[in-house]
């Protein structure tokens, strides 16, 4: 299954549980994490192409997650909680059953390093290797979160994503405590700064 609502949901892991009983201990879960604020913008122009989201732009909409300490972000703004929402995750499932993969390792790995596609398939123990370079194909035509929004904007966005345990420090931190397998990381456990 394949969907990224789930991480977002805090009654999924249960349900998956409930759903698979005594087999769960042998799901194997995948994580694509992708910079909290860049999934904002692709999620707020996706919306936007669907519906009016309210906000006259994207620096519109973040101004008012920001002078409220995001009570007005709604789905956009939850959809990038990720330090909550894996510890949601670990609180039902044993960490060591995920992979977390960053999204930029995901469409360019570096020369030498297994790809996520390929660990995942190891994973998995399927030992078909997957030769094809992974590709995003729904990236939208919208110009960066700098070009629509500047420094001062984005920095106050991170403030608010910080004070909601979802900066990368926050996502650090739970992943130390953990014994889920960050992909592309080599450094030791328990090391929150240099995860």
């Amino acid at each position: 299954d394949c969907t990224p609502r789930y991480l977002r949901y805090p009654t999924a892991p249960q349900r998956v549980l409930s759903y698979y009983g005594s087999q769960a201990k042998a799901l194997q879960f995948v994580i694509l994490l992708r910079d909290p604020v860049s999934r904002m913008l692709s999620h707020y122009h996706f919306v936007s192409q669907l519906s009016c989201p309210g906000w006259r732009d994207f620096s519109e909409y973040v101004s008012s997650v920001i002078q409220t300490d995001g009570a007005s972000g709604g789905e956009c703004l939850d959809a990038s909680l990720y330090g909550p929402q894996i510890e949601n995750w670990f609180s039902v499932f044993d960490s060591s059953q995920f992979l977390i993969v960053p999204m930029k390792l995901l469409t360019a790995s570096p020369k030498g390093m297994v790809t996520p596609p390929n660990r995942i398939m190891e994973r998995l123990h399927i030992h078909k290797l997957i030769r094809k370079q992974t590709v995003h194909v729904n990236a939208g035509k919208h110009g960066s979160s700098v070009d629509e929004l500047g420094w001062a904007k984005i920095q106050g966005l991170w403030k608010v994503l910080g004070a909601k345990r979802a900066s990368p420090e926050a996502v650090a931190e739970v992943l130390a405590k953990s014994q889920a397998e960050l992909h592309g990381y080599r450094g030791g456990r328990g090391d929150a700064a240099a995860i």
